[in-house]
């Protein structure tokens, strides 16, 4: 339709826009943390605004850590709101439906007064809009359908003018306010339907000439580091260690010229809804009348409250612009040293330089080169600013070395179990920073080129310290192990009445080492390390804890074999009351060994007397089964009584024989009588005994 796309010429034409100057990345800190910092820079002059283009994702990071380094003074930052759409057409005229056609927008707007051009001009106000179909002599005759057309009436000069909406060439709407609404509403409407991202607006105060600096904290890729380390050389105590990292441009705009800072901090993060628009319920309270009007009280019930998420902007003022060329190096800083480009056979690139000599490879691979990286020990990590500036594509990946060092480093075989250890390197880290944790390649020098050994985790290495690297198996040391396991009595003694018996259980485990190299190795052998017990052999300040284990170094010398007992012994504590100790216990702690023969003297004392209270027990034990088998039969002879003849022989036997249980019941208790009071005698000669220990 010629007269709507007319009208949306004319609305996108008479946007007005203030003076803007175009914001540039200049500076991006990546962290290990999942998200970046982004800093953009612009020169400005006087009063400007500043256009920063965000993705829809980002916008709720920007408004929450948005920074602006501005020296005029404080600035403010707007954005077309999550419901500008809805909103926009809460004071206009017409709603969001009437803009889907031109007749739909006419009938909304009566009253407004218009300029028709073509094919005849009209000036005047809209009065109504009609639908019509129109039909002609032929398309009646053949039975079509007729063509629609919108039938617009006009007041003007106080006479009822009329045209057809698809005939007009153009259409002008007079008033500068309603026209004003209307481009307000549309670009509302594209702004709300703008998924790709946000233009925020940066309105900055008066002042002369300076640059200004916006940044934010946004959702970034973390970054990678893929170290290449060269194992030193015979005689050698350094290792080469190069570091690279890898690193993502998901910004959505390509980098030109960037200053990239990789920092391995650990910050804490989150995400919180602040581009999400936050009400608070209110309650619905009635309007105060009379208590005689309603006959009661009236109870108010508060709803829940919602927490108010506010949007504040502010400014961070500085002196001057800042320049982010090459800077100084702070105090506490190192410079790495930088690496020129050299080749090796086969044409790949380690870094080096135009050097044909016999051995260029080998003295490339083990000599390091400056790298101009500023390093610095930050107070949650290690921070690196990158030599050169970044320029890289929206959605590429880069790498680039920002490490090259010589560690003091040495070769070991790692014995972590099984059938042969590890080739490992222990690496100390003698640079100003700490070492960010990543994998790494490992290669030997040799004259034809980098020979692969092996790759490996890379773990963090802060400064000062040292680690162990595994990278392959060492084939050429073979390691059996036996264990075995063994208790041994320290001692016996009386606690509190009761008798303590102290003992140690030692676990040996013994390691056969064959070394099958014509070189020595220096064999770093892991032991376990367990709760509760204590590394006696070899000891325990021989050896290094890490990771929960202890690690024993060793020597073993080229094509020779080497055995080496490693024991631990954890104490045990067996305490044993007076009136659980028996002969037999006694007895088996007086042929220990490890018993001193004063101790050993005082434990027969207390077998003595252990043996006579068990021989006390045992008769006190006897007399009461007999006492209870007489007891028992004695019940028999009654029930027999009841039934046998009165005066009977049988009745007579019955009676005689119980008579004579009698007795013997007598005798029994007598003889238990005198048998506990043997027991009684025992115990206390045995508790007597047991505090002479």
């Amino acid at each position: 339709m010629r007269i709507l796309c007319f009208l949306v010429v004319f609305l996108a034409l008479g946007c007005g826009s203030g003076h803007t100057s175009d914001l540039t990345l200049k500076r991006a800190v990546l962290g290990t943390g999942g998200v970046g910092y982004f800093e953009y820079e612009a020169e400005v002059s006087g009063k400007e605004n500043l256009t920063l283009r965000a993705k829809f994702d980002q916008v709720d990071d920007i408004l929450g850590s948005m920074v602006i380094i501005d020296p005029a003074g404080p600035a403010l930052a707007t954005l077309a709101g999550q419901g500008g759409g809805e909103q926009a057409f809460a004071s206009l005229p017409f709603n969001r439906a009437d803009l889907d056609s031109l007749p739909g927008l006419i009938t909304a707007l009566k009253g407004a007064e218009i300029s028709i051009t073509g094919p005849r001009a009209i000036e005047g106000r809209i009065v109504s809009v009609q639908a019509e179909t129109v039909t002609s002599k032929e398309q009646a005759g053949k039975d079509q359908a007729g063509r629609k057309i919108t039938r617009v009436s006009v007041l003007a000069n106080g006479a009822i003018e009329q045209f057809i909406l698809e005939e007009a060439e153009g259409l002008h709407f007079k008033d500068a306010r309603l026209a004003e609404q209307m481009e307000t509403a549309i670009k509302a409407l594209r702004a709300a339907a703008d998924r790709s991202g946000r233009d925020i607006t940066i309105n900055l105060a008066a002042g002369g000439k300076r640059v200004v600096r916006v940044g934010y904290v946004t959702e970034a890729p973390v970054w990678k580091v893929a170290y290449r380390m060269t194992l030193p050389k015979t005689a050698q105590d350094k290792a080469r260690l190069e570091g690279w990292v890898v690193l993502e441009n998901m910004t959505g705009n390509p980098w030109k010229d960037v200053s990239v800072t990789l920092s391995s901090a650990s910050p804490v993060t989150f995400r919180q809804a602040l581009y999400s628009p936050y009400y608070v319920k209110r309650p619905v309270i009635a309007p105060a009348v009379s208590r005689a009007a309603h006959g009661g009280s009236i109870n108010v019930v508060f709803g829940q409250s919602y927490q108010i998420f506010g949007m504040n902007s502010y400014a961070v003022q500085d002196s001057a612009p800042v320049d982010h060329g090459a800077r100084p190096a702070a105090a506490g800083k190192g410079k790495y040293d930088r690496v020129q480009e050299y080749r090796f056979a086969g044409g790949s690139t380690f870094g080096g330089g135009p050097d044909d000599s016999p051995g260029k490879a080998e003295r490339a691979m083990t000599e390091s080169r400056k790298l101009d990286t500023e390093a610095a020990e930050d107070m949650a990590g290690a921070s690196f600013m990158l030599s050169t500036s970044v320029t890289v594509g929206a959605g590429e990946s880069l790498t680039v070395p920002f490490i090259d060092l010589k560690l003091p480093a040495e070769t070991h075989s790692w014995y972590r179990g099984g059938r042969n250890p590890w080739h490992a390197l222990s690496l100390r880290n003698d640079s100003p920073t700490s070492l960010p944790p990543g994998a790494v390649t490992v290669y030997e020098a040799t004259e034809a080129g980098p020979l692969f050994s092996g790759d490996a985790q890379f773990p963090l290495l802060p400064k000062g310290e040292t680690r162990l690297i595994g990278f392959a198996a060492d084939q050429k040391v073979l390691v059996d192990s036996e264990q075995g396991s063994a208790d041994v009595l320290t001692s016996v003694k009386a606690v509190d009445g009761a008798l303590h018996v102290e003992s140690r259980t030692r676990q040996t485990t013994t390691y056969r080492i064959k070394n099958l190299s014509p070189d020595a190795r220096q064999l770093t052998l892991e032991q376990p390390r367990i709760k509760d017990w204590t590394l006696v052999e070899p000891k325990e300040k021989e050896a290094t804890v890490a990771q929960g284990v202890y690690r024993l170094g060793f020597k073993v010398e080229a094509g020779q074999s080497r055995e080496i007992k490693v024991v631990m012994e954890r104490p045990l504590v067996e305490v044993i009351d007076v009136g659980e100790l028996d002969d037999a216990r006694v007895r088996a702690l007086m042929i220990a060994p490890e018993i001193s023969d004063e101790s050993r003297s005082r434990l027969v004392t207390l077998a003595e007397a252990t043996r006579a209270r068990d021989e006390a027990k045992a008769e006190v034990a006897r007399l009461e089964k007999q006492r209870k088998s007489i007891t028992e039969d004695q019940d028999r002879l009654r029930e027999n009584l009841k039934v046998a003849p009165q005066g009977s022989d049988l009745a007579r036997f019955y009676a005689q024989k119980m008579l004579t249980q009698e007795k013997t019941l007598e005798e029994a208790d007598e003889a238990a009588r005198q048998a506990n009071g043997r027991v009684e005698a025992a115990e206390k000669l045995v508790s007597e005994r047991v505090r002479a220990l």
